[in-house]
């Protein structure tokens, strides 16, 4: 995957605290570091192909019981903040529907 990437942030509807984002990529490449969804602590950046080509963010617990490649982590002193980030993607949402960005980097391209 080619970094910085930027989207438009989406909320899992029914799986739980799981946030994702369409990526503009696709791939068949093997996974060397599968997880079960559910099992991911929070902070895990995963790559879903099974339910579409999304980077997918846990910040709590889930449900999904798939296995996914993981991809990144977030780092432990801001996955406190993606509870924050979660309800103003909730409130879109279920509100104003305004587009809510995100961007991807690599931690040397901050």
């Amino acid at each position: 995957m080619q970094l910085p990437m930027t989207s438009i942030q989406e909320h899992a509807m029914v799986t739980g605290k799981s946030m994702y984002c369409w990526a503009p990529m696709l791939s068949l490449a093997d996974i060397p570091f599968p997880m079960m969804i559910k099992e991911a602590r929070p902070g895990v950046v995963s790559y879903s192909q099974k339910t579409g080509n999304k980077l997918v963010v846990r910040y709590g617990k889930v449900t999904e019981d798939l296995m996914n490649p993981i991809v990144g982590f977030i780092d432990p002193k801001d996955v406190p903040l993606l509870d924050q980030a979660d309800k103003t993607v909730w409130d879109s949402y279920s509100g104003d529907k305004k587009p809510i960005v995100v961007k991807f980097t690599k931690r040397r391209d901050e």
